[in-house]
């Protein structure tokens, strides 16, 4: 337990100091946009990211850390809290988009006591005080539902002279509500409950992660693969639900993968686990 603590630790310490360097020698010009961030702790780290072309909130929350080999290995997963005024608000399932305007996201930024972790860098921390986050207050992170705002996962490796991101998701998460009370045991009827552009948002969000590690660690980008896979939609019936094959569907993962020019690691072994992850994902 401890040598996983020490783990998160190193990756939450790792983190911090890549975002930190890069507000630190850029300020609000930053190559990703981001305007404001803010750090915190529930059982392990989680961050918030709010960038100044997009109106919503990202959550950035560690769910896996392990060490492999000379480094480790980061699960996150990422969630979007959108404005209501955004399009893929209405995309959100009915429950979702009561408690995203309801009492538990009455966050309000104010000067003074700003909790961001580049606060410091007063040249890049530009929160307008008085005006909404758009994120869960303390009670509203403990009663959300952990699958509200879902979106996709990411996956850093962190290795010697080298560093693999992936991404992760549905390019639409499709929750439809089943009636099978008929008697012949037909559907009465399927709506749609949620229809999330997953894919869209989580690949903006990971490849502005890969954008500042490649420029915090001076590397190259080595490759940019693919992989798509036929995707599922997730059905309800009242008392289960079904993961069902659906050709309009489909799983994406990217990948980034970032080393150093003069690098000597066999990165046929990396391309590899790549190739192995996301072929495992993509059953």
């Amino acid at each position: 337990m401890a040598k996983k603590l020490d783990t998160i630790i190193v990756i939450q310490q790792t983190l911090n100091q890549v975002l930190l360097s890069i507000l630190t020698q850029y300020g609000a010009d930053n190559p990703i946009n981001l305007k404001y961030l803010s750090e915190g702790w529930e059982e392990k780290p989680y961050w918030y990211f709010w960038f100044n072309c997009i109106k919503g909130a990202y959550r950035l929350e560690l769910s896996h850390a392990e060490e492999k080999n000379d480094g480790w290995v980061a699960g996150f997963r990422v969630k979007y809290y959108p404005d209501p005024t955004e399009k893929c608000f209405s995309g959100l399932a009915p429950l979702e988009r009561e408690c995203r305007k309801s009492h538990l996201f009455n966050v309000k930024s104010s000067i003074g006591t700003c909790e961001c972790i580049a606060h410091s860098q007063s040249s890049f921390c530009t929160s307008d005080a008085g005006l909404p986050l758009g994120v869960p207050n303390y009670y509203g992170t403990h009663l959300i539902p952990p699958d509200f705002f879902y979106i996709g996962d990411i996956l850093v490796w962190s290795g010697h002279q080298f560093i693999t991101i992936g991404a992760e998701s549905y390019d639409r998460w499709l929750v439809t509500v089943v009636d099978e009370s008929a008697k012949d045991g037909s559907n009465l009827y399927e709506a749609v409950d949620r229809d999330f552009p997953g894919w869209e948002l989580t690949s903006f969000f990971a490849e502005r992660l890969a954008v500042i590690w490649q420029i915090y660690n001076c590397f190259t980008l080595q490759a940019n693969p693919v992989f798509t896979n036929e995707g599922f939609k997730f059905v309800v019936n009242g008392q289960a639900t079904q993961l069902v094959l659906c050709q309009e569907i489909h799983k994406i993962n990217e990948w980034w993968l970032l080393s150093a020019d003069n690098t000597k690691e066999n990165l046929s072994d990396i391309y590899k686990q790549i190739n192995d992850w996301s072929v495992s994902n993509g059953k």
